[in-house]
């Protein structure tokens, strides 16, 4: 049983969730994507002012096709056993615009209790598990998106200050705050952030969630699937490390023992989900 999202249309569109595609280059020197149009057939997105509820109910659909053919043009779908999300339509992806204020990351070797606020009781108060995770002397930002806050951690734990100042500028795009993360990690050592990396994400998605009361009923509602909790499964094709390296359309992206990626993006909502079901968020 499946069911797709159905939503108003946008005016272009951007990389797939999770994918960091190579850069185009120009004699050596790395060149700025230009934008492109959305296609007449791409009607099918969610506006960030429309409000997000319960999965929907079942909506007629097409099969799914195979991996050869044209790919699915949904941005999220449900079914019995999972919830499929790609591009930046989808409320799970980080590059949805949900703003959220926090105050900087801090790496959990650095925090005076060494705790980690994932392996925190799923009953603990969401207020006390930020708190725990960032930096309570330090100023609050607004992020517009949680690739804004990626992006930002990451520089901060490689101490780039001038570059993690122009991520969090107010106007920055999903984007372009990765494409700025990956300045990062192409010139700082990567150990610090895959130590840190699950944990960063579950911090900015709890604060993503947890400030928008729609988007936090609509993660919840996932849970209730005939089977049991529904998995999150980020189906990006060219996305081995936040998602499964599968496009929705392939045969095998609902099947973990076929996934050719991670899917770390989809573990954390998964986390992040059971600890707003702990604490009531309905």
């Amino acid at each position: 049983m499946t069911a797709f999202v159905s939503a108003a249309p946008v005016t272009g569109v951007g990389p797939p969730v999770g994918a960091w595609p190579g850069l185009p280059r120009r004699g050596g020197a790395v060149a700025a994507r230009r934008p492109r149009p959305c296609p007449a057939r791409c009607l099918s997105h969610v506006s960030v002012s429309q409000p997000v509820g319960p999965p929907p109910t079942l909506l007629a659909w097409t099969p799914v096709a195979g991996r050869n053919s044209r790919p699915t043009i949904e941005h999220t779908r449900i079914t019995d056993t999972s919830v499929l999300y790609h591009t930046k339509a989808s409320i799970y992806s980080p590059y949805f615009r949900s703003a959220f204020v926090a105050r900087p990351y801090v790496p959990i070797r650095s925090r005076p209790s060494a705790l980690s606020a994932w392996a925190q009781p799923p009953t603990t108060p969401t207020k006390n598990l930020l708190c725990l995770a960032t930096d309570a002397g330090a100023t609050a930002f607004r992020y517009e998106h949680v690739e804004q806050w990626l992006a930002a951690s990451m520089a901060d734990l490689a101490d780039e200050a001038v570059i993690a100042r122009r991520i969090r500028s107010p106007r920055v795009t999903p984007t372009s705050a990765r494409r700025l993360g990956r300045a990062v990690a192409a010139v700082a050592d990567g150990a610090p952030w895959v130590a840190e990396r699950v944990e960063v994400a579950f911090v900015g998605c709890l604060a993503k969630f947890a400030a928008d009361p729609a988007l936090a009923a609509a993660l919840v509602a996932t849970a209730a699937g005939p089977a049991g909790p529904r998995r999150l499964v980020g189906a990006s094709l060219r996305e081995r490390e936040w998602g499964v390296g599968l496009s929705m359309d392939d045969p095998g992206v609902e099947d973990p023992a076929s996934w050719q990626g991670d899917n770390l993006l989809g573990v954390v909502l998964e986390r992040v989900r059971e600890v707003l079901l702990a604490q009531g968020a309905a």
